[in-house]
Order: C-alpha cells, then structure tokens, then sequence
C-alpha cells in the first residue's frame, strides 16, 4: 500500500490551530448562556422569540426539539458511530471539561451505540462513564439468514444505495437494514427506557428511522437542477465533485454541515439521502494559492502535494480530514452549547435562496454574494431569524455575538 503524499499529522498540525480558536469561541459563548440560563430557561426564552417571528412572518413554526417540562429537565441524546468515533472523543473531553467547571452542557449525552464490535463505542463508554449497546451487524445477518465471512461483505452485500441493483435486491436489502434498526430500537428500549430526545449520528454507515443530526463533508445549500442536494453522498465523494467543479479553481471555501436528516423506511426516502434539513453550516475553509500567508487557508505547500488528476480522491481525502477538525468538531460543540434549544422549523414551505449547480457543473451564483435563485422549502429559524438553506447558521463569532445580543447575556 502507498504511504500518503499528506500525512494525517502534517492535517492535525495545520487545522488544530484553527479548530481550537472556533471552538473558544464557543465555549466563550457558552460559559455566558449558562450563567444566563438553565435548559428550561433557554427553551422559554426561544418559545418567545419564535412567537414573535410567527406574528411578523405570518408563519407557524414547530420547535426543533421536544418542549421541556420543568427547571431540573434537559435534553438527552443517544449518539451511534460506527467507526473509532474521533469526533465523539473530541466532544466527551469536551463535557467532561465542563462538568470539571461545574458547567452542565445543555444535551446529555445518554449512551454510545454501534453496530460494530470493532467500533469505539466500547472503549468510549468505558472510559468516559457513559453506558454502550453493540449489536453486532454480521451476527444479526447470520440470524436472519445472509451468510457472510466478514463484516465489510456483510455491509457492502446488504447495502441498498446500489442503483445498479434490480429493484428487487434492492427492497430486499432495505428490508434487512430496516429489520436491524428496528431490533436496535428494540434493544435501546430494553437497556435505556424510552428513546433519548436525540439521536446524534457520528460515522454511523446505516440509516435511522428516527431524525437525527448528522455531519456531512459538503455545503448543502447548493441544489442540482432538480432541486436535489448537488453535492450528497459518502465520505470524500463530494469533495471530490466539488474540486471537478472548480472550487480550487475560483477559491471558494470547502465547508461542511449539520442536518437533520430524514427517517428512512423505503426506497423513495433512500433516493432522498442527504435531502434533510439543513441545521447549519461549517465556517468552511479554503486552498490556499501560491504565496498566500492566510493561516486559515490550507496551505499550498499541502496542496501542492496532490496537484495531478490521478491525486484528486487523495487530495479530497485531506480537505475532509482538515473539515472534520475546523468544521465537523465546532458543529458538534455547538449542539452542547445549546443550538437545538433555539431552533424551530417552519410548518409550510417558505421561499429561500440557494445556489444551483447545472448539469454541465456550472455553479450558478457566487458564493458570498446574493443568490438570485429561490425554491419552496420548509425553513429553519434560529430564535427570530429565518437561516434557511444559503443563509444557513454557522457558529462563527459574528453569529455568536448577534445570538448574545438577541438572549441579552
């Protein structure tokens, strides 16, 4: 196997920076809420600013999470991985940094569930005090009759996203998948009780038929020419879209996004992958040219690196590596800091701006500007603000210092 041109430290030692400075501005903004405020105060107070945007918008909105019932109530969130859970290392050191402080974050995580052994979410929960439920995926299939000798032919051999497959294949696949989620509820049910008011998907390679909020590499406010998510998809796939789409080309940022995604029990919603809402945005990042001295741009010595065509899937392996850092990690904290308090859907669809991606590539509209297209869509408010699509909410420090203003801490 070829060693890397990139090396996942050279990754580590160039994002960290900026990872960390986002992420003290979150918890900057976070030590101010909850001096401010309890979970059940913050939920109140939101409940009022989503009253007022109804009465000025002439909209009804539906808050993002379950209402709370009292001052000692606060949200509770299972979180699934699949993989070594990286992300989700970075967020339990990160509450246990605050409890350390005697600052409660204002989602508790409940339990780390997986469908693989190999996963962290045993090591994770022991070492970090929180229970774990590992329901081995391979075993499940040979239960129910799918033989297979590995757990990467168990889930390759099962997976239903194949449009290639007969239609057949594919609904028989699917209703393994949902069979094995519905045993997971089923088993979650039995060592937990109810379900948690969240589910955090963190490298979790199934779909859900629950919503829950997940990460994906890519902005999600550009749509296709069918009003489809222009850059969905796996891993470095879309990146990989991204950069044929000349975004190396014209400097415009990489980003990644949280949504919550929809629950999936057909073939109709699986077609509908990645077409969840969109929660908010990553600050993003850019490639840096040539000369540029910008610490918060990839540097060129980097990019450099994987400049021929054959490097390009390595070269979208590092941006999706830098993204995890300086976007996915933020994200994150922000759901610990309290965004899904001050978030609410709108009933009906309203009309909101994105950028669309033409068949031949072309990106119509230029990122940071005014977008002249708009679609029908369910929107998103964050306290009073409409932030639907391209005007998605991105923790950044502009952001954070409006939301301060707006809960006067």
């Amino acid at each position: 196997m070829l060693e890397p041109k990139v090396t996942d430290a050279e990754i580590k030692e160039f994002a960290t920076p900026i990872m960390n400075t986002r992420l003290d501005a979150l918890r900057k903004f976070f030590y101010r809420l909850q001096k401010a405020y309890n979970p059940y105060g913050l939920q109140r107070r939101a409940f009022e600013f989503f009253k007022e945007a109804e009465q000025r918008d002439h909209v009804k909105l539906i808050p993002l999470v379950r209402k709370l019932t009292s001052g000692s109530d606060v949200l509770t969130a299972d979180v699934f991985l699949s993989g070594p859970g990286s992300t989700t290392q970075v967020a339990l050191k990160e509450i246990s940094r605050l409890y350390n402080e005697t600052k409660a974050p204002f989602v508790r995580y409940r339990a780390l569930i997986s469908d693989d052994p190999r996963s962290g979410a045993m090591n994770l929960g022991t070492g970090f005090g929180l229970p774990h439920l590992v329901e081995d995926f391979l075993q499940f299939c040979t239960d129910n009759g799918w033989e297979f000798k590995k757990f990467s032919e168990a889930v390759g051999g099962t997976n239903p996203s194949q449009k290639e497959l007969k239609h057949d294949e594919r609904q028989r696949r699917l209703e393994l998948r949902v069979a094995y989620d519905e045993y997971l509820d089923k088993r979650i049910s039995e060592d937990f009780g109810n379900s948690a008011d969240l589910d955090l998907l963190r490298g979790y390679r199934f779909m859900r038929g629950r919503e829950g909020f997940d990460t994906h590499p890519a902005p999600l406010y550009y749509l296709d020419e069918n009003g489809k998510p222009a850059y969905a998809g796996w891993h470095e796939g879309p990146i990989i879209k991204m950069i044929e789409d000349g975004f190396l080309r014209e400097q415009w940022p990489f980003s990644s996004s949280m949504m919550l995604t929809r629950p999936i029990r057909t073939l109709d919603d699986l077609n509908e992958l990645d077409a969840g809402f969109l929660v908010m945005s990553g600050q993003g990042i850019k490639v840096g040219r040539e000369g540029s001295e910008n610490r918060n741009e990839i540097p060129y010595e980097l990019s450099r690196k994987l400049s021929k065509p054959e490097d390009r899937r390595e070269l979208a392996e590092v941006i999706q590596g830098v993204l995890k850092h300086t976007d996915d990690i933020p994200l994150i904290f922000s759901e610990l800091c309290g965004l899904p308090y001050l978030m609410a859907v709108t009933e009906n669809p309203i009309r909101a701006e994105y950028l669309i991606r033409e068949n031949s590539g072309a990106i119509r509209g230029t990122p940071g500007l005014p977008c002249p297209e708009t679609r029908l869509t369910r929107g998103l408010y964050v306290l009073d603000h409409e932030c639907t699509l391209y005007r998605s909410w991105s923790p950044d420090q502009d952001s954070l210092n409006h939301l301060a203003e707006k809960l006067e801490i």
